[in-house]
């Protein structure tokens, strides 16, 4: 039984002292809260039975011992993630020997989320530059290649280092992204109320996609010739929007209109920034408190590293864009061109259909794993005192404060929203009246269980045992079950969900000490609940530890779950205040330093994978022509005996053409060494046949002299040879052959 002497304690007396209490002043109290009056009790007519209820927890009633966590429900593939969890949580660990002492701080994998928005800042304030020099001169094919290039010559190498910065900062945002969904996946924080952070997450790593492929198709090289070239197969799946679109880079002279395209792109370019903006707003919408940046010391050395690697390895651009060529030997960037190798020999839509599907099963991991509903947030409004305490250590929003309506004294009153709750507990911890509950962990039976299972430990080893409590991420990786020895290993939703007073009272239970092993400081996996606890237990945050148990055997130990055991056995340390924490020195920067050096080097190497898109020995023969067939109306008009005299086939496709309205199709019939490559009528666009004809298609041909023979119909009348000449294929030549509206013919080019 307790002693109320401030507003982080329970009221249930212990003994008389003479106190003298001070007005408390919490920083975590909404502004709306009366220190005074609603850091206290429930008003008298309910103090009787806030006082048994709490007698009652303090006497640990018998039946409960194993109470809540075998009521609590299995959650469903929780063991896989887990299983691939420890992988991760291996290579995590040798990060943080290497780091040393401050892991926490300096592990780059804890800080994923933020260390991704602050690379989306740098390639936003370094694409701001390079978007003014890019558009000085013009915009277009002629003049697109060109202006990248200046920016390179820039003074003092400034161009060279905002490219590099640029391009490098963009592949480590993905990276970071990546990683980021992947902690989330294996900690399993994607399903229940946190579907909304999931949803616009994966959406979000998407827009990134398609931000950096239209960056790259901006420079018009090489690589963008490749992008080009992929863009028109995907949009071939619609030959109405395809075409028309391929005819515009059939040859070099062709694309002289281009400026519009480009300047589309440059929009697109520019608005996708705006849309990963829209998608992390709401990626962070029900977060309490999010962070939005990392650390100063992670933006000064992710700055330092970006300039240092655009000066080591420059951003090049691939050999400027030929349309009368096959690319050659280039390099790539797999974080955003990796699905070139897949979609330029065969049929995209098998790759493209493959990873759409694979994007949206993924993406529907929330309600595909569902899991049977945990329990979330309810709130006894008749004991609750408004003290706003719960709001505010609510990660999640889960909780709202509004003005109270019922005749009692206080001001405000708590209410839940189940819709948020992700059931991480912390409001129990923080509410000094038992008014706050999870529908499956009441918090009577939740503390009473407790203590009942510290005395029966205590009547079993015949001699008070060490209390550990632990979260249900370390639980599920076999914490407390390692445990061993004289010790009672109790697992709760998270570390933050313990009243201070639940430690004190398992002291006066009978445990020889408490031990409490959360996650580590940046890693917790409900955001906040060892930095809560923490507090409470060294007096700086609301409820507090009471002053009696100051120097109490109360320790704290913040690791990964693999590491459990070795937290045990270091017996953690003294809760203390976040400013009584030593500062992180010179050495430790260094090596987090270079651990973030050494990844950038990696992704770096990557980003420009040599690749040779075609073979030497290939050349290409291109058709795209834009044809109108002759109008119906001016055709041969056969008379009645003419009719009959033709074949019965003859003369039902000439009562059809009689009665068709608009343009003939266009037939064209392609020979190469006189063996036929195309043999393909294509109709004419528009409602009434009126339109043109559009036909595209690419053939590879081997090196050397070649007769190419094209055989059109756009009359009804029957083939005639348009095209037969003998060119010459250099190894990768790319020749066309398009329709020339000035002279009124097909060429071969």
């Amino acid at each position: 039984m307790w002693w109320a002497t401030h507003c982080g304690s329970l009221a249930v007396p212990r003994r008389r002292t003479r106190t003298v209490l001070k007005k408390p002043s919490w920083k975590n109290l909404l502004p709306q809260a009366d220190a005074d009056k609603d850091c206290l009790p429930a008003v008298i007519e309910d103090e009787d039975e806030h006082e048994a209820e709490w007698q009652a927890v303090g006497a640990g009633k018998a039946g409960v011992a194993g109470w809540p966590w075998s009521y609590r429900p299995k959650i469903s593939g929780r063991p896989a993630l887990v299983a691939i969890e420890k992988i991760a949580l291996a290579f995590e660990s040798l990060i943080n020997r290497l780091v040393g002492p401050h892991a926490d701080k300096l592990n780059p994998f804890y800080h994923t989320g933020t260390v991704a928005v602050f690379l989306l800042i740098a390639v936003a304030v370094t694409g701001l530059y390079l978007t003014v020099f890019y558009v000085a001169p013009g915009l277009g094919t002629k003049v697109a290649f060109g202006a990248v290039a200046a920016i390179d010559g820039h003074w003092l190498w400034i161009g060279r280092i905002v490219r590099g910065a640029h391009r490098y900062a963009s592949g480590a945002a993905v990276i970071a992204t990546l990683l980021h969904a992947l902690r989330t996946l294996f900690q399993d924080r994607f399903r229940g109320a946190r579907w909304l952070a999931w949803f616009t997450g994966m959406l979000l790593l998407a827009a990134m996609w398609f931000e950096g492929l239209t960056g790259y198709w901006l420079v018009w090289d090489e690589r963008a010739q490749l992008i080009l070239e992929t863009v028109i197969r995907a949009l071939m799946v619609f030959p109405s929007v395809g075409v028309p679109f391929a005819l515009n880079f059939v040859t070099n002279e062709a694309t002289d209109q281009t400026w519009v395209f480009f300047l589309l792109l440059l929009f697109a370019h520019i608005a996708l920034f705006a849309v990963i903006g829209a998608f992390y707003w709401f990626h962070i919408l029900r977060l309490s408190r999010a962070k939005f940046l990392p650390a100063r010391y992670y933006m000064i050395g992710l700055s330092i590293l970006l300039a240092a690697a655009a000066l080591a390895r420059p951003a090049t651009s691939a050999p400027q864009a030929d349309l009368g060529r096959l690319p050659g030997q280039l390099t790539f960037d797999p974080f955003f061109l990796f699905y070139l190798p897949a979609t330029l020999r065969v049929n995209p839509a098998f790759f493209w259909g493959g990873v759409i599907l694979l994007f949206a099963v993924i993406t529907a991991f929330p309600w595909l794993f569902k899991g049977k509903p945990t329990g979330k947030v309810t709130i006894d409004k008749d004991i609750c005192t408004g003290c706003t305490k719960c709001a505010e250590d609510c990660p999640y929003n889960a909780i709202s404060m509004l003005p109270r309506t019922d005749g009692k004294p206080h001001k405000l009153i708590a209410m839940e929203n189940p819709n948020l709750c992700v059931s991480c507990g912390l409001c129990v911890g923080s509410c000094d009246g038992l008014a706050v509950s999870l529908t499956d962990l009441p918090a009577p039976d939740y503390y009473r269980s407790i203590l009942t299972r510290v005395r029966a430990a205590n009547a079993a080893a015949g001699a008070p045992v060490q209390v550990v409590f632990t979260c249900e991420r370390h639980a599920a990786h076999g914490g407390p079950g390692a445990a061993g020895g004289a010790r009672e290993a109790i697992t709760v939703p998270c570390v933050g969900a313990l009243h201070p007073n639940v430690v004190s009272q398992s002291l006066e239970a009978g445990a020889s000490d408490v031990m409490i092993v959360g996650c580590p400081g940046e890693d917790c996996a409900q955001r906040e609940g060892n930095l809560w606890m923490e507090a409470r237990l060294a007096r700086t945050r609301a409820p507090r530890l009471k002053r009696d148990f100051m120097g109490a055997p109360i320790h704290v130990a913040f690791a990964p779950p693999n590491e459990f055991t070795s937290a045990l056995k270091s017996g953690g340390g003294t809760p203390q205040p976040a400013k009584a924490k030593p500062a992180i020195g010179p050495p430790h920067f260094v090596r987090g330093g270079l651990i973030l050096a050494a990844a950038l080097a990696i992704q770096v190497a990557f980003t420009d994978m040599p690749y040779r898109p075609y073979a030497p020995t290939e050349s290409l023969l291109e058709l795209g022509v834009r044809n109108n067939g002759e109008w119906r109306q001016n055709t041969q008009q056969l008379t009645g005996p003419e009719l009959a005299a033709l074949p019965h086939d003859q003369q039902v496709e000439y009562l059809n053409a009689q009665q068709a309205e608009g343009r003939f199709p266009t037939r064209l019939k392609l020979e190469v060494d006189g063996q036929v490559v195309l043999d393909q009528t294509y109709e004419p666009q528009g409602f009434h046949r009126e339109g043109s004809a559009f036909a595209y298609g690419k053939f590879f041909v081997s090196p050397g002299a070649r007769t190419v023979r094209l055989s059109v119909d756009d009359s009804g009348g029957g083939y005639e040879v348009a095209i037969d000449e003998t060119a010459n294929f250099e190894s990768g030549q790319i020749r066309a052959i398009t329709f020339n509206r000035v002279t009124n013919a097909f060429e071969l080019k």
